[in-house]
């Protein structure tokens, strides 16, 4: 007795070879498969009810939700690195206005992921992240360099134990600027605590581009250890600076952000000397007009040679926190705010977030703990804003243009009308795609393109009807907004009409014995 249930099992995992060519795919090699599915369910990264067809691996996607819509927005796409959460996975992520994906790049499952952003080094733009193993505050992982077709280029860390999330510069020298937590065996009896104390030191590391150690900076031998908020009367780990941003400073020497500390530090680049102290316990500057900042994050200095940084605010009264800008007079230390959102106590996130000003001169807000981004005006007006399914370090905007090196990918789904089918297709991180042309034919040598449709997410679902009842064949071609060549997706096949069982080599088919 014949078992068909089990030929049609074998011929669904059964790479197919079709007789002839597609002429028009010289632009990329096709694929031939089968793959029908079962009947269509809801999959969007914004509704979070992946997975998506042609990308299965990826699942648990977060949420997003625009709760005001974009205008004014500035030029490119959301940067951001989630946080895992029992609901989602750690993915790295560029988002567009909507929420809707443009790249997502899922991690494994304890992984931490964060800082994503563009880095320009000699006019080329390179897409930066950090991947590690979360320890209590901080990371032991790899900063990881990635070109513009998604290519791993470079790594750097430091130490056996690794380098951490919070910050990660590329230089025009070939150089790269990074920063370790180490726990450290301390004497803390001289500040009341145990002699068997641990002490989380930060070692601060410009590296060249051979990976060896150029210049090197350690907390505990710059600043007063006491200056910290927190109990040194502990045996357990004390991370008492949490060094959490690095900025080159205009003049070459580096301000450095320690959120344990509520102070801004700038170093000399040559000595590792300490230039200046703002905020905290070592506070050399006299706020004008501003209460001060606490716990803060993202220090980064303006062109204007303002710096910008988050006050995360842990300790205010009540408890809030702000983007803010500073004008610094560094000669008569003052220090005068020119600009705040938001200018009252609405918000409040007490770890991560960041501050980016824009080149329109909005600012893209990342609220950390809070898991929402606000792009704001100048003026105060909310330019945008969204609404996360998990927490992000940081969250940024950059205009960036990328080319996959992997096609595009493509899913067949059919029933029984021979005249209809329903199409998936997606190019993950593919730049200015605005949508895809379709392909069909009863045979690959008369294939035409018979429709063009409009990209509407990170997966674009196509609907065909009124098909002639022998077309066999489909496959997809992204449409780029400049008009730049794109190749095609996979070749899809009909396996269930008879007209289309012609087009096989059924010497490719196995041949199962009656039973």
């Amino acid at each position: 007795m014949k078992k068909p249930l089990i030929v049609i099992f074998i011929l669904l995992l059964l790479v197919i070879q079709v007789k002839g060519t597609y002429s028009q795919t010289t632009e990329a090699e096709p694929i031939y498969g089968i793959q029908p599915l079962p009947p269509a369910a809801a999959n969007s990264a914004v509704s979070g009810q992946g997975p998506y067809y042609t990308h299965p691996e990826i699942t648990n996607v977060i949420t997003t939700s625009v709760t005001i819509p974009a205008q004014n927005t500035a030029d490119g796409y959301i940067f951001l690195g989630t946080v895992a959460k029992p609901e989602t996975n750690p993915t790295m992520m560029l988002l567009d206005d909507t929420g809707e994906p443009i790249y997502i790049q899922p991690f494994p499952t304890g992984q931490f992921v964060g800082d994503v952003k563009k880095q320009t080094v000699n006019g080329v733009d390179y897409l930066t992240y950090h991947s590690g193993v979360a320890v209590v505050g901080y990371t032991n992982g790899t900063n990881y360099v990635l070109d513009q077709n998604y290519q791993l280029v470079d790594t750097w860390t430091i130490g056996n134990d690794g380098a951490d999330i919070h910050d990660f510069i590329l230089l025009d020298n070939g150089h790269a600027i990074q920063l370790a937590y180490v726990p450290t065996p301390y004497d803390l009896t001289p500040y009341g605590g145990p002699a068997n104390g641990t002490l989380v030191d930060i070692i601060i590391q410009e590296q060249d581009a051979n990976k060896n150690v150029v210049f090197e900076w350690v907390g505990s031998e710059h600043l007063p250890i006491d200056d910290t908020e927190l109990d040194l009367n502990t045996t357990d780990p004390i991370d008492y600076l949490h060094t959490n941003a690095i900025e080159i400073d205009d003049d070459g020497n580096w301000l450095l952000s320690h959120r344990n500390f509520s102070e801004i530090t700038k170093i000399d680049r040559q000595t590792g000397d300490i230039i200046w102290r703002m905020g905290g316990q070592g506070n050399e500057f006299t706020f004008t007009n501003d209460i001060g900042f606490w716990n803060q994050h993202h220090i980064r200095r303006l062109p204007n040679g303002n710096i910008t940084l988050f006050d995360n605010g842990n300790l205010h009264t009540p408890p809030h926190s702000r983007a803010i800008e500073y004008a610094l007079d560094e000669n008569a230390k003052t220090v005068t705010r020119v600009w705040v959102y938001p200018d009252d106590t609405s918000e409040f996130s007490p770890v991560m977030s960041n501050m980016q000003r824009l080149s329109n001169n909005n600012s893209m807000i990342g609220w950390g703990s809070q898991s929402k981004l606000t792009e704001v005006q100048y003026n105060g007006s909310v330019a945008l804003e969204m609404l996360l399914g998990s927490s992000s370090y940081r969250i940024f905007r950059f205009p960036w243009s990328a080319t996959p090196l992997e096609a595009p990918r493509a899913v067949l789904q059919y029933g029984a009308d021979p005249t209809a089918v329903t199409i998936y297709t997606s190019w993950n991180g593919a730049t200015g795609i605005t949508g895809y042309d379709i392909y069909a034919g009863p045979t690959t040598a008369t294939m035409v393109m018979i429709s063009t449709v409009p990209r509407t997410g990170f997966e674009t679902e196509i609907s065909l009807t009124s098909l002639p009842a022998d077309t066999c064949f489909f496959q997809t071609k992204p449409v780029q907004a400049q008009g730049n060549p794109t190749p095609y997706s996979n070749m899809m096949f009909r396996i269930d009409l008879p007209a289309c069982w012609a087009q096989l080599n059924h010497s490719y088919l196995p041949i199962l014995p009656s039973q």
